[in-house]
């Protein structure tokens, strides 16, 4: 077995390693987190991934008949495996995999968890407050003496992990990102001030006030359209997809982890995302730039969107994939409350102010009144449309990033089909059939 595995896990829990081995070896699931591991048993190989999919886990033989593991598919490929005979562990399942074949012998799929009838919000509270007490408790013992960065948008959710991490972590800086226009990317490495850039984002001085709200020194992170332009492919490769929502997310990540990086050169960082909650509550919309529609979303109940948003969290790897390629380990806190976001019943989902009634009370009362209500979704911006606006100005269309995700894979390992590695918004889950 040629285990190329090496994006860090977090169970997020107390469960040890020997706990862990057992749980695979009776065919469970871990439980929460983010993870994706193996344990060899003799001929027998058994691959567990965590229930959100956040670790991508592939699988295959390559050319000369050996088992190949891998994070990435790229990777994958370059160690032999053709990229029709690749497969993904379904997110929350276990796989046995032998002389024989492979087959999926436990597990659940998290989103199919049902809504809870009784659904009370203080008690939804209570529980969402311990676990993330917790999950926190156990962030800042495994971080010991690196640097907790978190990522700053402005809005409720990263404003949430910031309340919490300087509530529990002992040392925290606040990163926020904005595209800057050219003068001012000119101006500003030439020593300028933040006060004297013009084109700064709403949700940047959001940002801004809230972690000086916290009491957390704030980092800006930077870039301009030209660094979309260059970085385009890079970021379909290290994301994992070519669709252009996730692109378009990645592409921000890929400019914060950039400029994160370069802020510790030595890599001693660990970096916060208040990543998944959008899944939870559906908080995504259409986005319409110049007449053009995008981002269309399912006519569907809450409750059945949520279940088709947090079963898409499987393909792509827009946050830890991208971040991990810098050497920043990444962690999704709300990946550790995932089960209880999907017991949210839809009379709760499909009210306006969804986030502020479930999370607000994990705020400190200090930052309240500053987080930008109207923070764009998925991009960092205002009325410009942000990433989205640059791409849609710039002609970087879904067919374009469909060529690139061509263009990046090695040509003599792709098949007649490259796209197929995605089916219905997931990663495929056998090998390619004929």
């Amino acid at each position: 077995m040629i285990n190329a595995l090496n994006y860090p896990n977090f169970l997020l829990t107390s469960m040890t390693g020997d706990q862990r081995i057992e749980k695979m070896r009776m065919g469970l699931h871990l439980g929460s987190g983010q993870y994706a591991m193996a344990y060899e048993d003799g001929h027998t190989t058994y691959i567990v991934r965590d229930p959100l999919g956040c670790n991508p886990l592939f699988y295959g033989q390559n050319q000369e008949g050996e088992l190949v593991l891998a994070n990435r598919i790229h990777q994958a490929l370059k160690l032999g495996v053709h990229l029709d005979e690749l497969s993904s562990c379904p997110p929350g399942h276990i796989v046995r995999i032998d002389e024989q074949g492979s087959e999926v012998i436990g597990g659940e799929d998290i989103s199919s968890i049902p809504v809870n009838a009784n659904f009370e919000l203080d008690t939804f509270r209570h529980s969402v407050t311990q676990r993330l007490e917790q999950t926190f408790a156990n962030i800042n013992d495994w971080i010991r003496s690196r640097t907790t960065v978190v990522c700053l948008s402005g809005g409720l959710d990263s404003s949430v992990i910031a309340s919490l991490a300087k509530r529990h972590c002992n040392d925290v800086i606040a990163v926020s990102f904005s595209y800057l226009s050219e003068s001012d990317a000119i101006q500003w490495a030439k020593g300028a001030s933040i006060s004297n850039l013009q084109s700064l984002s709403d949700d940047f001085l959001s940002a801004m006030k809230v972690a000086e709200a916290l009491g957390i020194p704030f980092a800006p992170a930077f870039g301009t359209r030209g660094d979309v332009l260059t970085s385009a492919a890079q970021v379909v490769r290290l994301g994992q997809d070519w669709r252009d929502f996730n692109v378009h997310c990645a592409t921000v990540n890929l400019l914060l982890a950039q400029n994160i990086r370069a802020m510790f050169p030595d890599g001693n960082a660990v970096i916060l995302t208040g990543d998944l909650m959008n899944e939870y509550v559906c908080d995504y919309r259409e986005e319409n730039i110049d007449g053009t529609a995008y981002y269309p979303q399912p006519r569907m109940a809450a409750s059945k969107r949520r279940r088709f948003f947090v079963r898409g969290l499987d393909a792509g790897d827009r946050e830890l994939g991208v971040f991990n390629a810098y050497g920043l380990p990444a962690i999704q806190p709300f990946a550790n409350v995932a089960d209880l976001y999907m017991s949210v019943p839809d009379i709760i989902l499909e009210q306006y102010d969804i986030k502020e009634q479930l999370n607000s009370h994990l705020l400190n009362s200090k930052i309240i009144g500053l987080i930008n209500a109207a923070k764009q979704r998925a991009q960092v911006g205002g009325t410009d449309g942000g990433t989205l606006g640059i791409f849609h100005r710039c002609g970087l269309t879904s067919q374009t990033l469909a060529d690139l995700w061509l263009t990046e894979l090695p040509i003599d390992m792709t098949g007649d089909s490259p796209l197929d590695i995605i089916q219905f918004g997931r990663y495929r889950t056998t090998p390619r059939q004929p």
